[in-house]
């Protein structure tokens, strides 16, 4: 386009036009604020499924935090609620040798604070994870994944 030229409000603008209100506010935190995450898996429960071939039930413990920072550092907390990934995992994700390794990867609803979720997968996972290929930038991201 001519004068005047497109800038990244009319893209952020574009991005945003057809966005619930959640999804909007994840579209600011990745654009318009120094968004800071805190993801952390501090539990994993696996139970097989009686009566079934190798299915488990598997059962999470998530801790979430938001934090938005200024230029000078200065971080203040944030209440959120978003889609993130959760995966279940036969070998560890980190390993970039593994094949065929992912059982189960779907994006849940995180809010701030303690978050439970409970997985039916066919498989016994060794590793579990909340946002585990690190889409999203975390203080700490290797608390993302648990190994069982």
């Amino acid at each position: 386009q001519s004068t005047p030229y497109p800038t990244t409000l009319d893209l952020i603008s574009h991005i945003k036009q057809d966005a619930n209100a959640q999804e909007q506010d994840f579209i600011d935190n990745l654009f318009k604020h120094i968004s800071l995450y805190d993801l952390k898996v501090t539990d994993v429960q696996l139970k097989p499924l009686e009566n079934t071939a190798d299915n488990y039930e598997v059962t999470l413990t998530i801790e979430a935090a938001l934090k938005h920072a200024d230029g000078q550092g200065k971080e203040t907390d944030v209440e959120f609620s978003d889609n993130i990934d959760i995966g279940l995992f036969s070998a560890d994700p980190e390993d970039l040798s593994a094949q065929d390794f992912v059982l189960y990867l779907k994006k849940h609803p995180i809010k701030t604070g303690t978050n439970t979720i409970t997985i039916v997968v066919k498989g016994k996972p060794k590793f579990a994870g909340v946002d585990p290929f690190i889409k999203l930038i975390d203080r700490d991201s290797a608390d993302n994944i648990y190994r069982l």
